[in-house]
């Protein structure tokens, strides 16, 4: 009879209000996940709100690997109703933004605002219709894998930006560190207290690339099934790269400078010794833990000396 996620958000609020100083709260919205629910108030929301048109909408990319390049454009009839889904998508999240004001207010009411930090993220994206894909998550391209993190709180500068390269695994160890305590010597990640602090500013030692993987398989009873999804996967994700290796073999290179939609797969053109070093690091990443990680993530690759689409 109630809408979850305002059940949620209530629960979320009363816990703030009772909790003692040092407190730890995850809210863990399931908007707008599929059937996308959207609370009553927001049905008005984003009238005119479409998929985004980037370059790589229901287009064909260069050198693609088999499992993309079997599939065809979607027909208009079919865009209509991503546009559609987006939409929906969109109001359903609403209610998520309604549940990052409802604890800011609580916070304001308990006197918390000047000393919580608020971390609003995803863990993973979402695309529709980009590179001919239906709908899904399960690509190594930026729509599925780069998501925003917003970080609200005491000595964070309004509207600053930081471009490094983050990663989920960094949520443990800076959540650990904002509340004074240190993180196991098993975690993989890197704590982002200091560039919150810095306005942004990245220490000269911070990372230059991040590892996504997609392990597992799934059927069509599973939630998260796509029947366009692509093969295992891991790949490598830097500010001027994204290298991806298949578990049939297949690898993709995108040069993310000039080529930000990532179209063009330039693996088989691209310099050999800047491709053996992608995948050296790539390797490192995928074997490592702890210690280890925080060496493996900053490896120095060589400079491409040529490439082609």
């Amino acid at each position: 009879a109630d809408f979850l996620n305002d059940v949620l958000t209530t629960e979320a609020t009363q816990f703030l209000r009772t909790a003692p100083d040092g407190f730890f709260l995850e809210l863990a919205t399931y908007n707008p996940h599929n059937p996308a629910p959207v609370a009553d108030r927001n049905k008005i929301t984003h009238p005119a709100t479409v998929a985004p048109r980037s370059a790589s909408y229901n287009a064909v990319g260069t050198n693609e690997p088999s499992w993309l390049k079997a599939i065809k454009p979607l027909t208009p009839w079919r865009l209509s109703k991503l546009d559609d889904l987006w939409r929906q998508r969109a109001q359903s999240a609403e209610s998520v933004a309604d549940s990052v004001d409802a604890v800011r207010a609580t916070l304001a009411a308990t006197g918390h605002t000047d000393d919580t930090l608020v971390i609003v993220t995803s863990d993973n994206g979402y695309h529709a219709g980009t590179h001919r894909l239906s709908k899904g998550k399960r690509t190594a391209f930026a729509e599925d894998t780069v998501v925003p993190m917003i970080v609200l709180g005491p000595g964070i500068t309004p509207g600053s930006r930081v471009e490094a390269m983050t990663s989920t695994v960094d949520l443990g160890p800076t959540i650990s560190a904002a509340l004074g305590a240190t993180a196991p010597t098993w975690v993989d990640g890197r704590s982002l207290t200091d560039i919150v602090a810095t306005n942004g500013q990245v220490p000269a030692t911070w990372r230059n690339a991040v590892l996504t993987e997609s392990l597992g398989r799934s059927g069509p009873k599973d939630p998260d099934y796509q029947r366009e999804a692509p093969p295992q996967f891991a790949a490598l994700r830097s500010q001027d790269y994204l290298f991806v290796v298949y578990r049939n073999g297949e690898r993709e290179l995108y040069d993310r400078r000039a080529d930000p939609d990532e179209m063009h797969n330039i693996a088989s053109t691209a310099d050999p010794a800047l491709v053996a070093g992608l995948y050296s690091q790539l390797q490192a990443l995928r074997a490592c833990s702890g210690d280890t990680c925080r060496t493996a993530d900053s490896i120095v690759i060589p400079t491409a000396t040529t490439s082609a689409s």
